[in-house]
């Protein structure tokens, strides 16, 4: 009887062992539909682009038409911005109150034609008073680059990015708001 013991011992531990390979190998596969992923951007991206467009840089009453001092204000980054607009001060986390975990961007580009693959990011130039491209904005000056936050290809870097457009209307103009997350 005392030499079973042994062969007893090794046979429950190689199916402990074999019971525990199995749990860590098959357990996380199970446990993936319920982990985070890219979902979560996809819906923050949206509810900033639509926050932008219907209310933060314009009027709630008149969605999808931005007020042009709101626009540029959020866009230079001065604490100045009017009284009307609805962002605080602050970094762009804080203007949009997403966490700081997430990068985003945010531009103003001009509606590209059908048939072309570029769209350009658009300037406020000050002195005359309308929407020029970006590459003729006077550097130091009073005008205002359109577009606020790093690029996902900043340093060489390309994370998996989600991007939400909405066609808004600024300076009688329409435009398309850009609204990129990673």
């Amino acid at each position: 009887m005392r030499g079973q013991t042994t062969l007893d011992f090794a046979l429950g531990i190689s199916i402990f062992l074999a019971v525990m390979v199995f749990v860590f190998t098959f357990v996380p596969g199970l446990l993936d539909p319920f982990a985070l992923n890219d979902e979560e951007d996809t819906v923050l991206v949206g509810q900033i682009a639509d926050r932008l467009s219907q209310d933060t840089l314009g009027d709630p009453a008149k969605p999808y038409v931005l007020d042009r001092h709101c626009t540029v204000s959020f866009f230079d980054g001065s604490d100045d911005a009017p009284d009307r607009c609805r962002y605080g001060d602050g970094n762009l986390h804080d203007r949009l109150n997403i966490p700081e975990t997430k990068e985003v961007n945010v531009t103003i580009e001009r509606n590209s034609t059908v048939g072309s693959t570029s769209s350009d990011t658009l300037c406020w130039d000050e002195s005359e008073g309308e929407l020029t491209a970006a590459d003729s904005c006077s550097p130091g000056g009073a005008d205002t680059r359109l577009s606020v936050g790093d690029s996902p290809t900043e340093n060489g870097r390309n994370p998996s990015t989600i991007t939400a457009r909405r066609v808004v209307s600024l300076n009688d103009e329409d435009v398309t708001l850009k609204v990129v997350v990673w």
